[in-house]
């Protein structure tokens, strides 16, 4: 079966729009805390399966435009996908042996890891995942759309 631009571009569409729904209810006025927190995890999920969708955009057009685009996404939000595996597979890291586990110690040499810690203000919510990683929501969104948008630019 051949991969179609119109597939590519339902895809990349389909989680940019996630994103953006996901941005919206975090920063709203009225969401508590633990809505902004789930928000945020599954904005994770969201963010990693835009990039797949990019990424297959990318290997199907070999547009170069896309390439770019995905990598420039990929610099601006370093390590959103250990970001993603820590929310996805929380259950290792709840048993000491997630991924990352392994490189990241505490003092005392065990494996160390620290799940959701969030910094919140009107109109900002950062979610720090590992003592390494951090997501604000707000930049996250603004990246995903403008590679979204170059993506679906490439792809027209």
């Amino acid at each position: 079966m051949t991969v179609t631009a119109k597939a590519l571009a339902g895809q990349v569409l389909k989680w940019a729009e996630a994103i953006d729904l996901q941005r919206q209810c975090i920063l709203a006025p009225s969401a508590t805390t633990m809505n902004a927190i789930v928000d945020a995890n599954l904005m994770l999920l969201a963010l990693r399966n835009l990039v797949r969708a990019a990424e297959a955009a990318a290997c199907h057009t070999k547009d170069q435009r896309i390439t770019d685009a995905v990598d420039t996404f990929k610099a601006s939000l370093p390590g959103i996908v250990d970001m993603r595996d820590v929310v996805e597979h929380f259950d290792a890291y709840l048993d000491g042996k997630g991924k990352l586990q392994k490189k990241l110690r505490s003092p005392t040499g065990l494996p160390y890891f620290e799940f959701e810690t969030f910094q919140r203000k009107p109109g900002l919510f950062e979610l720090m995942v590992t003592p390494k990683f951090t997501l604000d929501v707000g930049n996250a969104a603004e990246a995903a759309i403008k590679m979204a948008t170059d993506v679906l630019v490439a792809l027209t």
